[in-house]
């Protein structure tokens, strides 16, 4: 994902864009921005979110405290995994609060961010006062030539309090957590709430009572705390930057092989382009690029081993030195001492049987996640979307608007916005471009 604050340095090329705040980037958003990128997709554009770093209503009055779900940078991270070409981040002034949705539209969304197709929210509103509802923007799209979609509304299998199919929205799941239902907002959000700060020491309550706690000091005073209560935190370390490292040597495998084959496929067309130097120098980056994730990979895995080994060790020294001072004190016979050593040396077996275990519990979590991130994608191929035959055979093809290219939305389009029309006939009539 490309993030774009300034249009003066980087020039946005024509894409299919919606707009809003996004904050906790939860189930609804994920859904509308899903249809952003499948429209897209099928009229050969980028695909676009205009949002803003800081809350609207916080520029608009500096005492409002929005309770976020998601500090901008936790929004920026979580919209780069959801896979969009262009975040275009807009700073709302009180200037912009001024614009009505039709100046909204034509100075920022078209002049500025080249907009050809917006999709807005079925309950999204813009413009000043947000006077203005869907069929004024349809009215402005068409006069200053952009495409104004309604998306579809997001359906959720949530029940709460008794209500089926409740909305997602961010208010909703700030209400969940006040209240403390933090799983019923996991369930809206599609993933664990979280907050970042620095532990800090506190009263030491819970370590008198049997419970240790950590006391968080949030690094944003905007960020929503939940409802009091005292939370598990499961340290996942290891597990979030194998979780990284895997993803990563995933995207570059992918890379390699398809850079390999176009190789293989491509060799007569890199001769005659006399190419072969830029085309090796590709294929080099990309295995040195394999082998830096490769030697993290096997640091991180070196590390965590090297770890689990310290406290096995650790706690046989500590035992074992306990159980010779009480041996010197005269309470403990050396007879019991030696019987300790061999428990302890008994134990050390399955403490290393549980860390392998734990590896390869955190494979089989990762691999079944990518597995899940695929299965639970909406299938591409529906019978809605698959040309089974023609109704007769007196029509013409047309294909409008077709833009390929070979390596990602950066690599240059070798067709672009191509218009083929092939007439009817018995084949003794030429395509007409």
């Amino acid at each position: 994902m490309q993030i774009i604050r300034d249009t003066s340095a980087i020039n946005p090329e024509p894409s299919v864009a919606t707009i809003g705040f996004f904050d906790g980037v939860h189930a609804g958003h994920r859904y509308l921005i899903q249809q952003v990128k499948e429209i897209a997709a099928a009229k050969g554009l980028r695909s676009a979110l205009v949002t803003f770093p800081v809350h609207p209503r916080k520029v608009m009055n500096t005492n409002y405290r929005p309770e976020l779900l998601t500090t901008p940078e936790e929004k920026i991270s979580l919209l780069a995994d959801i896979g969009v070409d262009y975040c275009l981040m807009l700073d709302f002034t009180p200037e912009v609060s001024r614009l009505t949705a039709r100046e909204f539209m034509t100075q920022l969304l078209k002049e500025r961010y080249q907009v050809k197709y917006l999709v807005i929210g079925y309950d999204h509103r813009f413009g000043h006062n947000r006077s203005e509802g869907f069929e004024d923007y349809v009215r402005y799209g068409k006069e200053i030539g952009i495409e104004v979609i309604r998306a579809k509304a997001y359906t959720s299998n949530i029940e709460i309090e008794n209500v089926p199919n409740v909305p997602v929205s961010s208010s909703l799941i700030r209400k969940l957590l006040h209240q403390g239902e933090v799983d019923l907002a996991a369930d809206c959000l599609k993933y664990e709430y979280f907050l970042d700060g620095i532990v800090v020491g506190g009263y030491q309550v819970g370590r008198k009572i049997g419970f240790p706690t950590a006391n968080l000091s949030v690094d944003d005073p905007d960020k929503l705390i939940p409802a009091d209560g005292v939370y598990a935190v499961w340290v996942t370390f290891f597990l979030k930057k194998r979780r990284l490292l895997d993803y990563t040597y995933f995207e570059q495998r992918a890379r390699n092989q398809s850079k390999t084959m176009q190789l293989l496929n491509g060799m007569q067309e890199i001769k005659l382009q006399h190419c072969e130097r830029r085309r090796r120098w590709e294929w080099e980056d990309i295995q040195a690029d394999l082998f830096r994730t490769n030697i993290e990979s096997m640091r991180l895995q070196q590390s965590q081993e090297a770890g689990s080994i310290l406290i096995n060790e650790v706690k046989n020294i500590v035992i074992t030195v306990i159980a010779a001072t009480a041996v010197i004190g005269g309470s403990l016979s050396l007879g019991m001492m030696l019987a300790i050593q061999y428990i302890i040396g008994q134990l050390n077996a399955p403490v290393e049987q549980f860390v392998q275990f734990l590896y390869s519990w955190q494979d089989v979590k990762i691999s079944l996640e990518r597995m899940s991130e695929i299965h639970d994608r909406e299938e591409e191929e529906t019978p809605e979307r698959m040309i089974t035959g023609f109704n007769g055979s007196d029509r013409d093809i047309e294909i409008r608007n077709v833009t390929f290219q070979y390596e990602g939305i950066h690599s240059p389009k070798v067709l672009e916005r191509i218009n083929l029309k092939i007439p009817r006939g018995n084949g003794d009539r030429r395509n007409e471009w």
